[in-house]
């Protein structure tokens, strides 16, 4: 970033629970220190984030600025992108002061490669070595289970956690050393890997699909709670009253609440101090998008292979009630898309549902974004790009076009 020759631009790239999030707030603590100034740039304030940005480059100021975005996926959309790497060409002479890190999946990337923004970004794809997660990861298990560490041994950590991916093994490292601490037996934690804990610390809390052993010929019963618990946890990060709304809605199409909407909040309060769901400046976010994901394909795949179209609708239409959360409901299944790819599980099956549903809706849509352009437009555009539609020309007719002329010289 601070070389002559270099872009000054870069985008780390990897899946879920790698080690990004933390590769970015590592380097930005590395530009404090060579006395850079850095701003991290979020959704909410993308755009004051930018102005500011320009003001300084054309001010007099010397002292170097660091742009850090985490999930630029998230932000894409409402952020020019185009003008913010004109910016850092324009401030590398005579030496540089500006620089751009983002983070984001791999599959996000490979299918917005052709932006031009991210044409001008150096790509960097955090793909370490076995070796080195090993020692990532044991560095992480003793920082966050001391006792357990020095009581018990550092393997005895790491035999619990069972899992290359350094996010995760904090995650349950905490969990270890909460049960140290407490005089709790440990051996229910251990696991084969990360998936068997997950799926063991969801399951405990009724978050998941249920096999009934009676009937073990037939798919998981997916309950209302879980059904709602998948459509609040995609389309974060949100509001409190977003996520409750969303709920209810989901709970109020089942027909088995008959108080739709105090089950909606409950549920939100619910996952919030089971720690599902974490507060993060004036949003609601997931603890993490691996959870997300883990949740959602139960939902949509309860058979383990062909999704569920009545699911996936259920889902999208509570999404679609708003343009935000319609926005980070594609992004999750976007990541699932990918996901299941790079385990060559991939059909075209969740994407023929997905145009299904939006073919069906897409007037429903349009009323939606019209009503409130300014995050409409960049839900429009989300639409546009996301390769879980097949048919493109329909969408840019019935719904980019329209929106357009609704959208007129609205700024």
């Amino acid at each position: 970033l601070k070389a002559d020759t270099a872009t000054g631009s870069i985008l780390l790239t990897g899946h879920g629970g790698i080690g990004k999030t933390r590769t970015l707030f590592e380097v930005a603590d590395l530009a404090e220190e060579s006395g850079w100034d850095v701003l991290h740039m979020r959704g909410s304030n993308a755009t004051a984030a930018l102005d500011y940005v320009k003001d300084r480059s054309e001010s007099a100021s010397t002292k170097p600025l660091l742009i850090v975005i985490d999930y630029l996926n998230r932000y894409h959309t409402t952020l020019d992108l185009d003008l913010l790497q004109d910016l850092v060409a324009a401030a590398r002479r005579p030496f540089p002061r500006l620089a751009v890190l983002a983070s984001a999946r791999t599959g996000w990337w490979k299918n917005n490669i052709g932006h031009r923004g991210l044409r001008d970004m150096t790509i960097v794809e955090l793909a370490p070595t076995d070796q080195d997660l090993d020692r990532v990861c044991r560095a992480i298990a003793a920082e966050t289970a001391p006792r357990a560490a020095i009581e018990r041994g550092l393997e005895y950590v790491l035999d619990r956690t069972g899992s290359a991916r350094p996010i995760l093994v904090r995650l349950i490292a905490v969990i270890v050393e909460d049960h140290i601490n407490s005089g709790q037996s440990t051996n229910t934690l251990v696991s084969e890997d990360l998936s068997d804990y997950l799926r063991d610390r969801l399951e405990e809390d009724h978050l998941l699909p249920r096999v009934n052993p009676e009937t073990t010929l037939r798919p998981p019963t997916v309950d209302d709670t879980v059904h709602a618990t998948a459509v609040v946890l995609a389309t974060t990060p949100t509001s409190v009253d977003e996520a409750a709304r969303t709920a209810s809605i989901v709970l109020a199409s089942l027909g088995t609440s008959s108080e739709p909407q105090w089950d909606g909040e409950h549920l939100v309060n619910m996952l919030s101090s089971m720690g599902w769901l974490t507060p993060s400046e004036s949003a609601l976010t997931a603890v993490h998008d691996v959870v997300v994901d883990h949740v959602v394909e139960s939902v949509l795949f309860p058979a383990g292979t062909l999704p569920h179209f009545a699911n996936l609708a259920r889902l999208l239409d509570a999404a679609a009630t708003g343009a935000t959360t319609l926005s980070n409901a594609l992004i999750t299944l976007e990541r699932i898309h990918d996901e299941r790819a790079a385990r060559h599980e991939l059909n075209n099956m969740l994407r023929d549902h997905s145009s299904k549903w939006f073919k069906s809706r897409i007037s429903g849509v349009l009323e939606m974004l019209a009503a409130d352009l300014g995050n409409g437009a960049a839900t429009a555009a989300s639409i546009l790009t996301t390769p879980l539609l097949s048919e493109p020309d329909v969408t840019w007719g019935l719904l980019i076009r329209p929106l357009l002329v609704r959208l007129g010289n609205h700024p």
